[in-house]
């Protein structure tokens, strides 16, 4: 049965708000999220994979470790925070109010963002490791105009544009190994290469493409005219590769190079693109009263057609970090590109800043902060409990607000793991 090309964009972007699919690998990560996101030069052992795969080569105070859960979500946008939703949510809005809300929206649209991972199991023994992770991702754009439409009706003589609506969605679940192997280096005390190769498969997709249109108030009445384009799946497969460098500069310094998820998703089962349009000549108040289908109104368009399958980039990430750790402390900064626009990916750069410090052996506590990227500024805090056998750890990021209050967006990551 053929489906409404605009009421998936609607639901694909109400999904972009309110659910946790993952961005990329490496969410589930308590410590690395607690400390800002500042993990490429830091993360060990079982930790590394996601992260910088050349860190399984450097020393750690276990030879096994065994991850029993592990899992992380956060959902938020970049205008209106928790704060606001108190405010207006239930009450009456005066002409200021709605100019207040349409004035925290950006020129270029509300952008949705979600992330999460869920890591069902893992282990790392020296310097290899198995992970079985699923992970997934969902981007959403609304323009502004349709949002000004919404709050103060149309204008006469004025046109509203829904050019550059956005919506990309994809559910993977993983397989992957990784491996270093550390190099003799005279000019530095340590240095390792290392690589992790993923199996991929897919468990759904989504996309809106070329999506444009307008709403004109001219004095014979509403002209409407909008077109967009879609993909979606049900199923494919694919395969990924992590790169990684990594270095103990000295005793106390260590940098790392990363570039993950190198690969793209083949999308084949039930893989379906759509297209559709509507138009509207002159339409009045009246032809809504007397109509009986309201396809004679729109004069909708709606097309779909099954293909054999369609290729899927992956949010490809390049990551370069350094850390100087000196007995119970380690401070770590990072730089995040990322190279496509994959979904849940952004080509914005990202800078980031974390620390742990260990008041007791078995009791870490970590902050950090972050700028740019897709969450743009972020805080974040985090603990553990537990020391070598078994350890629990627990972040919070809170999104361009430092009290949560303020925030535009929350993320939570927790993570169980073993060590021998």
């Amino acid at each position: 049965m053929k489906q409404n090309l605009l009421r998936l964009l609607a639901v694909a972007l109400l999904l972009g708000s309110w659910t946790h699919n993952a961005a990329a690998l490496g969410e589930s990560s308590a410590r690395a999220l607690g400390m800002g996101g500042t993990f490429t030069a830091v993360a060990r052992n079982l930790s590394a994979v996601g992260w910088n795969p050349a860190n399984l080569a450097f020393p750690t105070d276990v030879k096994l470790r065994i991850a029993i859960f592990s899992g992380g979500g956060g959902v938020g946008n970049d205008a209106f925070a928790v704060k606001d939703y108190n405010r207006w949510n239930g009450a009456h809005w005066n002409d200021a109010d709605k100019t207040e809300i349409l004035s925290r929206v950006p020129a270029e649209g509300l952008t949705l963002n979600t992330a999460a991972e869920a890591r069902a199991f893992g282990l790392s023994y020296g310097n290899f490791a198995f992970r079985a992770v699923s992970f997934g991702s969902v981007r959403g754009r609304l323009p502004k105009d349709p949002v000004d439409l919404i709050l103060f009706g149309n204008e006469a003589s004025r046109t509203y544009r829904i050019d550059d609506a956005e919506a990309k969605g994809q559910a993977i679940w993983s397989l992957s190994v990784s491996g270093a192997h550390q190099i003799r280096w005279n000019r530095v005390k340590r240095f390792s290469i290392g690589a992790t190769a993923r199996l991929l498969r897919g468990i759904g997709y989504f996309e809106a493409k070329n999506v444009s249109g307008q709403l004109v108030t001219s004095d014979a009445g509403l002209i409407l005219e909008g077109s967009a384009e879609a993909r979606r799946a049900e199923g494919g497969s694919g395969f990924s590769l992590d790169l990684g460098l990594a270095a103990g500069v000295s005793d106390l310094w260590s940098v790392g190079v990363s570039v993950v998820q190198i690969g793209k998703m083949s999308w084949s089962k039930d893989a379906r693109e759509l297209s559709g349009s509507i138009r509207t000549d002159s339409l009045k108040v009246e032809d809504l009263v007397e109509v009986e289908e309201f396809n004679d109104l729109f004069n909708p368009t709606d097309n779909e057609r099954v293909v054999d399958s369609f290729s899927a980039v992956l949010p490809t990430t390049l990551r370069v970090g350094a850390a100087r750790t000196s007995g119970r402390s380690v401070l770590a900064f990072d730089w995040e590109q990322g190279l496509n626009n994959g979904p849940g990916a952004t080509t914005k750069a990202r800078l980031s800043m974390g620390g742990e410090y260990k008041l007791t052996p078995w009791l870490p506590l970590r902050a950090g902060v972050s700028l740019g990227g897709r969450i743009r500024r972020a805080y974040t805090v985090g603990f553990g409990l537990g020391e070598k056998r078994v350890a629990f750890d627990l972040a919070l990021r809170v999104r361009k607000g430092i009290v949560l209050n303020g925030a535009v967006g929350l993320g939570v990551s927790t993570e169980l793991r073993l060590g021998f």
